[in-house]
């Protein structure tokens, strides 16, 4: 599944973190081929371009993927520069199929291992010391471990583990007593979010997780690191905005590599169910506002910090 030439596998590359807006390009050599990737976008004559990946071998054989119309994979090849591009088949060239196995399988682990240097794969050293004297809870210690086995975004939609300065909580407030009260941990999705331990309690066992919202907004979403694990087992980015939410389209969705062997894992170290519907994590989120968010926004206000 993982090296599958698919509409999926294909998305993922396409839409990884690494690959920066178009209509820029990732680019990079496999075997003296360069490849470049671009996000999809739109020119200045309003034509959708990009969705693909270029591979050149500089030898006149070129291979273009792409995505239309959001859900038809392309695959195309030519011989030299003079040959147009033939759709590549189950009977294109034996060589020619060949190389391109060859090329797809090494630019899935090309891919990850750039996500790996840039998201995940942190040393312990560095992932633990932005928690300081406070200690890294337990629970998290045991997902780090199956991160570092999995890899990040592999087993929850968009989530991964990380070291996170304090940049990004010191555009609330520069106050050395809010920056201090939060230990950021972890990407929470694919825009920019982050999950936050709220240092409420001497013991950092007992202190909630927070979203900061890329555009707005600081919630409440789990009392602990268990159940915010358990939040993690819908497979799902969360979203924040006036609230913070998790909402799947069960017609669009698609499992993560890792899904099964995430959940096996919960249950062998913390013995609950996957959630699998919208109306499940909702109910964790308001059980633990109802506890936590009011003192939480009465915190802010202190900073003349508003939530929606």
């Amino acid at each position: 599944m993982r090296y599958h030439f698919n509409l999926e596998n294909l998305r993922k590359i396409i839409e990884s973190p690494v690959v920066p807006d178009a209509p820029e390009a990732l680019e990079f050599d496999i075997e003296q081929a360069a490849i470049s990737i671009k996000r999809k976008y739109t020119d200045a004559d309003g034509d959708e371009r990009g969705n693909s990946i270029l591979i050149d071998t500089g030898e006149g054989l070129m291979l273009f993927v792409s995505i239309e119309d959001d859900q038809y994979l392309i695959s195309l090849y030519r011989l030299d520069e003079q040959s147009g591009f033939i759709t590549l088949e189950a009977n294109s060239p034996k060589e020619i199929i060949n190389f391109s196995a060859r090329i797809w399988t090494a630019i899935i682990d090309k891919m990850e291992k750039l996500e790996n240097e840039t998201y995940n794969l942190v040393s312990w050293e560095g992932f633990s010391a932005q928690f300081g004297n406070h200690g890294i809870p337990e629970d998290l210690k045991k997902l780090y471990d199956f991160e570092g086995e999995f890899g990040y975004g592999n087993f929850s939609e968009s989530f991964c583990l990380n070291i996170i300065d304090k940049t990004g909580i010191k555009t609330w407030s520069e106050n050395p007593e809010f920056v201090n009260s939060f230990v950021e941990f972890a990407i929470a999705n694919g825009s920019g979010s982050s999950y936050a331990y709220w240092l409420c309690s001497n013991d950092i066992e007992k202190c909630p997780i927070v979203v900061f919202g890329d555009e707005g907004g600081i919630y409440i979403v789990a009392e602990n690191t268990s159940q915010f694990i358990q939040l993690l087992t819908f497979d799902t980015e969360i979203s924040v905005y006036e609230k913070a939410y998790f909402y799947r389209d069960e017609h669009e969705y698609e499992p993560s590599d890792y899904k099964d062997e995430f959940i096996e894992w919960t249950k062998e170290n913390f013995n609950f169910k996957a959630l699998e519907t919208n109306e499940q994590t909702d109910e964790i989120i308001n059980n633990t506002k109802e506890k936590h968010q009011q003192l939480l926004d009465d915190f802010l206000e202190k900073y003349d910090i508003e939530n929606w």
